[in-house]
């Protein structure tokens, strides 16, 4: 707790330190000529609509977003300098939420009404679909709209995962799928702020792992972080660049979620994916970095037929790292070494054939070497 707390303390003064300097914006100026055209957000009549991927079942989903400024800075494209890095996530940081908007969200031929809150954000929960409109499994379109302004639309996606026999992975952001150096609390601001999601690092063989899990049966991923809701387009755009499976990405609403909380936060997390999946058993992949070790063992301890697998990379310069802490876990050695690490969790019962080496090729990964340390469990599965 402490030792967050003083980092939370050093980026709000680097973040006015840096807002403060407003005369080197041109910097990023000359960046955001590069920004992705596949941003999630649409900007037009002084309104921005981005769309958080949603996740269901064939007769229930979600789907959430949120309504900002139109000034708001959209993620980078390209290998930009460590200043216009800085300042744009200066900027995503200080976002302009705008309430009271009334929404149309179109999903499946059916239109529903949602309304901004506070927050800018706004939700549509539907949970008992009739078979007429039952979502087909897979990805789902969906289209957003501000009511009374023809303008301001976009698209989102809601994953549909089959209602019974399902298998998901629950897993975490930081030191699991990207590198943030977490234990090193200085390195970590800098990747934080100094980056972008074509310069962030991703865990060496996690991608190939998640997609080998995707491919040999797993039907949803879902991805939760304590990272505010702010980096969201980051986060996708990362994520897509290195060919993680895509899923829904929880991450924190500074407005109303607490920022120390972090296991309520995210046991929350845990407990709400599965209310809202009832006939899915989930494999759980964390970090050493923090508390995923301890939050994953609170999670299977009051749902123990809920959890297929917990597997854990152990972060170099992290604390604590007794096997006592990871008993019953499948432990990764800082690298995902081979792709079978969290595929091998999925039930027999429910594995598909494993794809030809062919279709098996991540584009852009390095292959890995026999010496990198291999995956172990303190537990036979």
């Amino acid at each position: 707790m402490k030792s967050a707390s003083v980092v939370f303390g050093f980026a709000i003064v680097a973040w006015g330190v840096l807002w403060a300097g407003g005369a080197v914006a041109g910097d990023v100026g000359r960046a955001e000529d590069r920004v992705a055209d596949d941003r999630p957000g649409a900007t037009r009549d002084g309104l921005r609509v981005v769309a958080y991927d949603g996740y269901g079942t064939p007769h229930r989903f979600q789907i959430t977003g949120r309504v900002l400024a139109e000034s708001q800075s959209t993620e980078s494209a390209g290998k930009d300098s460590s200043l216009a890095n800085v300042l744009r996530t200066v900027r995503a940081m200080n976002s302009h939420e705008v309430p009271d908007v009334e929404l149309s969200v179109t999903v499946g031929g059916q239109s529903y009404s949602a309304t901004s809150d506070a927050d800018g954000m706004f939700r549509v929960r539907v949970l008992n679909l009739p078979e007429t409109q039952a979502l087909a499994v897979g990805p789902v379109p969906v289209a957003i709209g501000v009511v009374g302004v023809d303008a301001v639309t976009t698209t989102g996606t809601i994953h549909v995962a089959p209602a019974a026999n399902a298998v998901g992975v629950i897993s975490d952001i930081d030191d699991t799928v990207v590198q943030t150096f977490v234990p090193d609390k200085v390195k970590m601001i800098g990747e934080v702020f100094t980056k972008n999601a074509a310069t962030l690092s991703p865990v060496a063989g996690a991608a190939p792992a998640y997609k080998r899990a995707r491919e040999a049966g797993v039907d949803a991923v879902f991805y939760v972080s304590g990272s505010p809701v702010n980096l969201y387009s980051r986060l996708t755009a990362f994520l897509r660049r290195h060919d993680y499976p895509p899923g829904a990405l929880f991450l924190k609403n500074l407005g109303q979620d607490s920022l120390f909380s972090h296991d309520t936060y995210k046991l929350g997390r845990l407990r709400g994916i599965a209310d809202d999946n009832p006939g899915m058993a989930f494999i759980l992949v964390g970090d050493s970095g923090e508390r995923d070790p301890e939050i994953y063992q609170a999670f299977r301890s009051s749902h123990p037929e809920r959890v297929l697998g917990i597997v854990i990379r152990k972060v170099p310069g992290s604390k604590h790292l007794e096997p006592a802490r990871f008993a019953g876990m499948v432990t990764v050695n800082d690298a995902f070494d081979g792709d079978s690490t969290i595929a091998a969790l999925v039930p027999a019962s429910h594995k598909r054939p494993a794809p030809s080496p062919a279709q098996d090729t991540v584009a852009g990964a390095t292959p890995l070497d026999d010496e990198r340390p291999r995956a172990s469990t303190s537990k036979s599965r």
